[in-house]
């Protein structure tokens, strides 16, 4: 059955060196699609391309529903982008509102994506790692635990722009790794559907995992009185535990 194209906007932002394929771009980009230029535009549409997207090399899981679709890409001065070529664009999402655009970093030639896979893994790995050890120095409150309740959703006018619109969740205390803990805490996560907070954790009852908690106190914006989880190291499995407690042994905390 044919899906009917989807269209994302894609602005490229510069035009640089182009990258040998296999090392990932610099800046980093959330992600990676190789694509067919189907049109490129003229007129009012000068200066942006109809790509189909042949494969999603790179990117979150929710970037695997763009392979098959068409994305009208905004092109930077210097692309290679032409009618029939088929291109590598390294891109990152940015939110404005409740809209997520897609916003290239990099346009390369196509080449070896398996090779390229490989290596992009290996750096999401290394990044992941480095993540997580920074969020273990800097959280205030380290524990292992299940989700025993989530508090009803309050329906309110947001207090401003991208207000994380913070829900609770009691959290049942099975070991502290960092700091102290009774046998229960009171998590702050994000409960907006904002673009700004689409990667946040969310927590459900029965969910187990080791907790890296932040300050929800020392927030710039939309501080809570709590502690909160705010990105994705800061939910780990719950069988990384023991691997945890050595991170935090080996850094002397």
């Amino acid at each position: 059955m044919h899906r009917p194209a989807r269209m994302v906007t894609l602005c490229f932002l510069s035009s640089t060196p182009t990258l040998a394929l296999g090392a990932p771009p610099a800046p980093a980009a959330d992600h990676v699609l190789l694509g067919t230029v189907k049109e490129a535009g003229s007129g009012a549409s000068a200066g942006t391309a109809v790509v189909h997207v042949d494969e999603v090399v790179d990117g979150p899981a929710e970037a695997a529903e763009l392979a098959g679709q068409e994305v009208r890409v905004r092109l930077g001065k210097g692309s290679a982008a032409r009618a029939g070529a088929q291109r590598l664009f390294f891109a990152n999402r940015s939110a404005v509102g409740a809209t997520i655009e897609l916003s290239a970093v990099e346009e390369t030639a196509p080449g070896d994506t398996a090779e390229l896979r490989k290596t992009l893994a290996a750096a999401r790995a290394s990044e992941r790692a480095a993540r997580l050890a920074s969020a273990l120095s800097a959280s205030p409150l380290v524990i292992a635990g299940t989700v025993d309740s989530v508090a009803p959703e309050r329906v309110r006018e947001p207090a401003g722009e991208h207000d994380p619109l913070w829900r609770e969740a009691t959290v049942h205390v099975d070991a502290v790794g960092k700091g102290e803990a009774g046998s229960e805490v009171v998590v702050y996560f994000a409960g907006s559907v904002d673009a700004a907070w689409a990667g946040a954790p969310r927590l459900s009852v029965g969910q187990k995992a080791v907790f890296v908690l932040r300050s929800g106190a020392a927030l710039a914006r939309y501080a809570v009185k709590g502690p909160v989880v705010l990105r994705d190291e800061d939910l780990q499995p719950r069988d990384s535990v023991d691997a945890i407690r050595a991170l935090l042994k080996r850094s002397g905390r």
